[in-house]
């Protein structure tokens, strides 16, 4: 087995880790989701990715945490209208992916476009450097999976584990 090691860190690094008051990001909602750094690329900044249950994400300057772009993916899902769980409201909780090569965020949203009633798991594709939607998303699961002869009832799913990419596929 194999484990991914960082090969500075050591437990006198580790004691000077702290609390930097001077950062401040915000975005609305509960954080579930990992935070991604991605690094920049082309000249372009290091960049600090976050998503909510609110369904806002941002892009933050990771040493300062002024935000680049931030964005709201659809209302997210009341906890009065799910039959279980007890994140309210629920929207991201899964840690997105990036795909640094195409300098893409994937990420789930669970949302509601009429307060509660129809609930849907929206596949979202972003573009890391300024937020906008890329073409042909976002991808609404329940009715790809019934295109391929699937069902999926989205009141009763969650995405809790991070997304991942393998060999290009999401």
């Amino acid at each position: 087995m194999g484990a991914y090691t960082v090969p500075g860190l050591s437990r006198a690094v580790a004691a000077q880790v702290h609390l930097d008051a001077a950062f401040s990001a915000a975005l609305p909602g509960a954080i579930y989701a990992q935070p991604l750094l991605v690094p920049g690329a082309m000249g372009g900044p290091d960049l600090l990715l976050a998503a909510t249950e609110g369904n806002a994400v941002g892009a933050f300057d990771p040493a300062t945490g002024r935000a680049v772009w931030t964005c709201t993916l659809g209302v997210p899902v009341p906890r009065s209208s799910l039959p279980c769980g007890n994140i309210d409201p629920l929207g991201v909780t899964g840690t997105p992916i990036v795909d640094p090569a195409r300098r893409l965020m994937y990420l789930d949203a669970m949302t509601t476009p009429d307060g509660g009633a129809t609930k849907r798991h929206l596949l979202y594709a972003l573009r890391v450097d300024d937020g906008s939607i890329e073409p042909g998303w976002p991808i609404d699961l329940a009715a790809a999976l019934a295109g391929a002869g699937m069902k999926f009832e989205p009141s009763v799913q969650n995405q809790r584990g991070a997304l991942a990419l393998e060999g290009g596929r999401l």
